[in-house]
């Protein structure tokens, strides 16, 4: 037990090192009244682990105000060990030039009755800060981003192209007159749908500019299906009002395998937003005289493809469809692996792919034999067979393969 312990402070001096002077490179960006400084720390320290001395860097922004450091309130960041602040950005369309600042909480710099006004827009101290314009990609939400501490090199990004900022998924900036609306601070649930926290953030904006789409969940262990459960619903929430209610949807009807697999064309293909008679928007599903023909997808990263959720009988279907494509025959499929049951190989040329059918999830996915060396040839020859046969199930052929969520 004395080695494990000994190594222990090992790491922890091999960390530390011995210290040496710090060195600071700054670099500065000029908005209206304000400067924006990026120190760029470099120290050097002792590696015990490597047996040298090597460099240490990391980046601090600072905002100066006539020459003066603005000073940010106490709740800027909570129990992080890194009390500095982590990102500025310049904030396009304001009416007055304007920054956005901090860490886990972020706040409005601008200048008022010829000094710096700090205004909150979120103060938190639980999570990464987060960002996202809603209304900048035709009048729809962008990706959301974490707001991290900077690294070196990084400068000054600037906000904007719309006119709705939804900033940590609690607060809506309206950014031409500065109006900060917030709502749902203790993160209530929806008719019992989870929906705040999620990486992806909003999913749509209505037309008026007053719902904030989310996706929600129930989760919970289910003892039949000894596995955990999962149930979704659109969570359309008025950030003005401070109200929100839950669309619940089926998996199956919506073909949708996991929140994971959320998307705009997904969204805008089964949902839309109706104008009722007293002017109000409210989100509702799309009516289909007959649902979209179930396609495959391109996963993990777009190296495979996959077709989900359906039965064993589709392997054997999609491979006669791979052979077809590329000319081969019965002979060019190959036993599988002796550790996977229902998997194929098919060899072509100096390749093998895997074709492997999981009945615990009614998965079919079309990939690269693992034992096989990397090649170029199969992300190109994947993404071939993928599309052919997308455009086969487009026309409606082999949809009684597929089964249900």
């Amino acid at each position: 037990m004395k080695i494990p312990f000994l190594m222990g402070w090992l790491s922890i001096f091999s960390f530390l090192g011995c210290g040496g002077k710090s060195k600071v490179e700054v670099k500065t960006v000029q908005h209206g009244p304000f400067t924006i400084q990026m120190e760029t720390h470099h120290s050097k320290y002792f590696n015990m682990n490597l047996g040298r001395r090597v460099t240490h860097s990391y980046l601090r922004y600072q905002v100066l105000y006539k020459n003066e450091p603005v000073q940010f309130p106490g709740k800027l960041q909570s129990n992080t060990g890194f009390s500095h602040l982590w990102r500025v950005y310049i904030l396009d369309g304001a009416p007055t030039p304007t920054l956005i600042g901090g860490s886990q909480s972020l706040y409005l710099i601008a200048e008022k009755d010829s000094s710096v006004a700090i205004t909150p827009i979120i103060e938190q101290g639980y999570d990464f800060a987060s960002l996202q314009m809603l209304d900048s990609e035709n009048s729809q939400p962008t990706g959301s981003s974490k707001v991290y501490m900077g690294d070196p090199g990084d400068g000054v990004d600037t906000i904007g192209g719309g006119d709705f900022l939804l900033v940590s998924q609690h607060a809506v900036l309206h950014i031409p007159d500065l109006t900060i609306y917030t709502f749902n601070l203790n993160n209530y649930s929806i008719d019992e749908y989870y929906f705040m926290g999620n990486h992806r953030g909003a999913i749509a904006f209505s037309p008026d500019k007053k719902w904030i789409v989310f996706d929600g969940n129930i989760t919970y262990w289910d003892n039949d299906k000894n596995k955990v459960v999962s149930h979704y619903a659109m969570v359309p929430y008025n950030y003005r009002d401070d109200i929100g209610y839950a669309l619940p949807f089926d998996n199956t009807k919506t073909r949708l395998r996991d929140a994971n697999h959320i998307t705009r064309e997904w969204f805008d293909t089964y949902f839309e937003w109706k104008k009722e008679t007293d002017g109000k928007y409210r989100l509702q599903l799309h009516q289909f005289e007959r649902l979209p023909y179930w396609q495959g997808k391109f996963v993990d990263e777009e190296k495979n493809y996959s077709l989900c959720p359906v039965s064993l009988d589709m392997q054997q279907v999609f491979a006669e469809f791979i052979l077809q494509q590329l000319n081969l025959s019965k002979e060019n499929i190959l036993p599988g692996s002796e550790y996977l049951d229902h998997e194929m190989i098919i060899a072509y040329g100096d390749v093998q792919f895997s074709l492997w059918y999981r009945p615990e999830d009614s998965y079919l996915i079309f990939m690269k034999n693992s034992y096989q060396p990397d090649n170029e040839q199969y992300k190109t020859i994947i993404h071939q067979m993928g599309q052919a046969f997308n455009k086969e199930l487009n026309k409606g052929k082999h949809q009684q393969l597929f089964t249900s969520y």
